[in-house]
């Protein structure tokens, strides 16, 4: 076919069977592919559940050609190869765990139980890293010791009933830090999933009051990207920016630019 003095290449009907056949075994990983690549949402505790879902989703067809069941096998075996890893593994399950829109799914009772101990030594950890002096003592608000000192000045004291004195009667809670990581993945886990749409990190923010450990530690995993493509797209934002055409830009003018880009980057 030729037009305006160039020659356009013939597709053939066996070229759209090809582009056909890498069509649908691509297109079903292209939706994966994005969101894993994004910037601005929680990424590493979604790779668990996802990698169980692509390997769902590239199960062979009946109605697939054969171009399109190798692209799909292929596709497997590299996501199996590239994850064949104990601590990346055991990365995507403790970051699945720390997110509350997933906890603990494709996760097996006894990796559960180890991940759980092995956060809770962590929170631990933290706890005495950054606290000093003995152990927190809850006492009830009743308590003599909480009372004001006595005054002149006090109003006399009302009769107690036999009820309010057996009620006066409480043990001292002494919160260990072992005691305050068990109850903080107790109850965390006791919850029940937030919505999909949630934002990890949001959510951890505004339930950082009442799990204090396991926010920071929640905090530590789930920034990490699940994988290079956000800091890629920095370097080639950069690389477009200092070209041959702007070769008097000083050292300070590249280090503020990239800066800015990578704190104040758009949605491109």
């Amino acid at each position: 076919m030729t037009g305006l003095g160039v020659t356009l290449p013939t597709i053939s009907w066996q070229d759209v069977s090809v582009l056909e056949a890498v069509t649908e075994g691509l297109k079903s990983v292209s939706e994966f592919t994005d969101i894993l690549s994004s910037e601005r949402d929680v990424t590493i505790s979604s790779l668990l559940p996802l990698l169980h879902l692509i390997k769902d989703t590239l199960k062979e067809k009946e109605t697939d050609a054969k171009l399109t069941v190798a692209i799909k096998q292929t596709i497997l075996e590299q996501l199996d190869s590239r994850y064949d890893n104990d601590k990346i593994i055991q990365l995507m399950r403790t970051a699945a765990l720390l997110d509350p829109r997933y906890k603990a799914p494709h996760v097996g009772s006894t990796d559960l139980d180890y991940i759980r101990t092995q956060l809770e030594d962590e929170m631990v950890l933290f706890w005495k890293q950054t606290t000093s002096g003995p152990p927190v003592t809850v006492r009830d608000s009743t308590d003599d010791e909480d009372a004001p000192p006595f005054s002149q000045s006090q109003p006399s004291k009302k009769k107690k009933t036999l009820g309010s004195l057996l009620g006066t009667i409480k043990p001292a809670a002494v919160a260990t830090p072992e005691q305050r990581a068990q109850a903080e993945m107790t109850n965390y886990l006791q919850e029940e999933v937030v919505d999909g749409e949630t934002n990890a990190l949001e959510w951890w923010k505004r339930n950082e009051s009442r799990l204090p450990l396991m926010a920071k530690i929640a905090q530590k995993y789930l920034c990490i990207p699940a994988t290079s493509t956000p800091s890629e797209r920095i370097f080639s934002k950069a690389g477009n920016f200092v070209t041959r055409y702007r070769s008097l830009l000083n050292t300070f003018s590249k280090k503020f630019y990239r800066l800015t880009k990578l704190f104040y980057h758009d949605d491109d």
